[in-house]
């Protein structure tokens, strides 16, 4: 059976650009502790990008994005979890995930209309 991609090379070469502008493969392939000629392989789909990469691909993610909110006020959801996607945003913006139902109801709980309480 052919085990699934967890990362496309269309998805590493998009964090590449995000972090490091148009010439990123240099800067990324040094990040994650790998040769550029392993990079190259990688977005040219010769070998299949480890789920281990997504992982330590995050980490730099999350900590770019820290860098940059020390100098733009940002917030990261505190509930963030190693393999949740990231959501934040920066004053005046909104990132929401593609996957996210914006008409999905937010509480679990029930609202008591006349009180404006949750119930448990």
């Amino acid at each position: 059976m052919k085990s699934v991609a967890v990362m496309t090379p269309d998805d590493l070469a998009t964090a590449g650009r995000a972090l490091y502008g148009d010439r990123w493969q240099t800067s990324l392939a040094r990040d994650l502790h790998v040769s550029d000629r392993t990079m190259r392989r990688w977005l040219a789909g010769e070998f299949a990008i480890p789920a281990a990469v997504a992982a330590e691909l995050r980490a730099v993610l999350i900590g770019r994005s820290n860098a940059i909110g020390s100098i733009v006020r940002y917030t990261v959801n505190p509930r963030d979890q190693v393999n949740a996607p990231l959501h934040g945003f920066l004053r005046g913006s909104v990132v929401i995930p593609p996957d996210f139902d914006l008409t999905a109801p937010v509480a679990d709980e029930v609202f008591a209309s006349e009180e404006g309480e949750l119930h448990k």
